[in-house]
């Protein structure tokens, strides 16, 4: 082989390693910003599916609203109640997939008139460039 070829085959590896770097570095730093830099946990190691299955099996229907927050807290989710939906919405962000564009997970609680859990919502969102 000539030493052109062999140079840039060099040339190409090297960038594509610069790449494959890059993009883990940005990656981590998405969800870094994602989560409020730690404030929020990272839930990289669930897929939607998988986190959705776990939270409708952790908090059963007529659960108080005091519940829900509290799971919520202790599983480091961000959340917020909005008492004209009377229901509290949650987001999970970065979640196994997640690179640049930052997979999340949001959840909506929705109670009853007495605060009790009437039902679960959930959908994906995908943010990024």
């Amino acid at each position: 082989m000539s030493r052109w070829v062999i140079w840039t085959v060099v040339i190409l590896a090297l960038s594509a390693a610069a790449a494959s770097v890059g993009s883990v570095f940005l990656s981590r730093a998405a969800c870094r910003a994602a989560t409020g830099n730690g404030a929020i946990r990272d839930f990289h190691q669930f897929t939607a599916e998988q986190l959705e299955q776990d939270v409708r099996s952790r908090v059963p229907l007529e659960s108080s609203r005091g519940f829900v927050e509290g799971f919520l807290t202790g599983e480091g989710m961000k959340f917020n109640y909005d008492p004209s939906m009377n229901a509290i919405l949650a987001n999970a962000p970065c979640l196994k997939g997640s690179s640049i564009v930052i997979k999340s997970l949001g959840l909506t609680f929705r109670f009853d008139s007495d605060s009790k859990l009437k039902s679960i919502e959930s959908h994906v969102h995908l943010t990024g460039p």
